[in-house]
C-alpha cells in the first residue's frame, strides 16, 4: 500500500506543494513491513471508536474537533503548539485524499 499509493504522489508532488513530504516519504516506508502493518492493524480497531466521537456523521474529522481530540488527551497545548497541530492535521488530510482519490 505505502509504494503503491503514498510514495508515488509524494514524488509527484515535491517539496514545493507539501513542506513535510520528504519527512512523510521516510515516515511512511518505515510503515513498509509487516511487523508494522500489523501493529497498526490492531491500533487501528482500538483508537477507532475514539475516532467515532469527534468525527462528523460522514466520518471525517474537521480541524476544531481534531483539536478537541488532542485538548482532551493533554496533546494540545501541553505537548504541541496549535501551529504544529495545523501542520500534523494537514498532512494527514494530504494522506487521506491520496486514499480517497486513487
Amino acid at each position: 500500500m505505502v509504494r503503491r499509493f503514498f510514495q508515488p504522489q509524494l514524488k509527484k508532488m515535491g517539496d514545493k506543494r507539501c513542506v513535510h513530504s520528504t519527512k512523510i516519504q521516510k515516515l511512511l516506508s518505515q510503515l513498509d513491513s509487516s511487523e508494522m502493518i500489523t501493529l497498526l492493524t490492531i491500533f487501528h480497531r482500538t483508537i477507532l471508536e475514539t475516532y467515532k466521537v469527534y468525527a462528523d456523521s460522514k466520518g471525517y474529522m474537521n480541524f476544531n474537533n481534531f483539536v478537541s481530540f488532542c485538548t482532551d488527551y493533554e496533546i494540545f497545548p501541553e505537548l504541541m503548539t496549535k501551529a504544529a497541530l495545523h501542520r500534523v492535521f494537514h498532512s494527514l488530510s494530504f494522506i487521506n485524499d491520496i486514499l480517497t482519490n486513487s
